[in-house]
C-alpha cells in the first residue's frame, strides 16, 4: 500500500532543499549532495566577485579596426598571450 508524503508544513516551503530537515525534503537529496551543492555555490560567488571587480569594457576595446599588418600582429600576441584565439573578418568592398 502506498503511503502519502506528508505535506511540508507551511515554515518550510521557502526553504531550498538543502536547509530543510531529511524529513521534509521534496526531492530524495543526500546530505552529500547538499554538501556538493554549497561547494558550487560558493566557487559561483568567487567567479562572479571576480568578475565584477573587472572594469567594464566598451565594444570597440573588445573588437577594435584593424588596418595595418602591425595592429594585426599586436592583437594577434595579445590573443596568444591570453591563450585565446584571434579571429579576424574581412571585408572587401
Amino acid at each position: 500500500v502506498l503511503r502519502e508524503s506528508p505535506r511540508v508544513p507551511a515554515r518550510w516551503q521557502a526553504t531550498p532543499d538543502c536547509e530543510r530537515p531529511v524529513r521534509w525534503r521534496e526531492v530524495l537529496i543526500t546530505d552529500e549532495d547538499c554538501k556538493l551543492q554549497r561547494e558550487e555555490a560558493a566557487v559561483a560567488a568567487q567567479a562572479a566577485a571576480a568578475r565584477a571587480g573587472q572594469p567594464a569594457t566598451t565594444y570597440s576595446e573588445l573588437v577594435p579596426s584593424l588596418m595595418t599588418v602591425e595592429q594585426f600582429l599586436a592583437a594577434n600576441e595579445r590573443a596568444e598571450a591570453r591563450g585565446r584565439l584571434l579571429a579576424v573578418k574581412f571585408y572587401s568592398q
